[in-house]
């Protein structure tokens, strides 16, 4: 079977790719923009926007129990310290460690009421009594 050549003149036009797009180089470094460097943190803006942070959490927590009623409390140094290191340490926040102090002071001073005593042992066996 022949084949006539302008038949194979389109069967070669049909195998041939199309001409690859023209790609633009990139700009030499010099022309292309420079990031701006992050501006400076200012301490006083930056506690203000923790505290901003801190107040939306505790509304969606005030929010999400009716329980609950939102306050401020004034703690010294050593106190807040503890509950931070508390609330990282069983992955709680410092609202729940202080909920937790809280309810463990309110059981004691209740069964204290009742008539219970509180000791504790130390590490030789003594006993001790504890008054709260």
């Amino acid at each position: 079977m022949a084949i006539a050549p302008d038949a194979r003149e389109n069967d070669a036009e049909a195998l041939t790719e199309p001409p690859a797009p023209a790609v633009e180089p990139a700009p030499p470094a010099a022309e292309q923009p420079v990031a701006e460097p992050p501006a400076a943190v200012d301490p006083a803006t930056s506690e203000q926007t923790n505290r901003a942070a801190a107040a939306a959490a505790v509304a969606a927590v005030v929010s999400a129990d009716p329980n609950l009623v939102s306050t401020t409390v004034a703690l010294p140094t050593d106190a807040l310290e503890f509950l931070r290191s508390q609330s990282t340490k069983n992955g709680t926040s410092t609202g729940d460690e202080l909920r937790r102090s809280i309810g463990t002071q309110k059981f004691l001073q209740d069964k204290l009421a009742e008539g219970a005593t509180l000791q504790l042992r130390d590490a030789k066996g003594n006993l001790f009594d504890v008054k709260i």
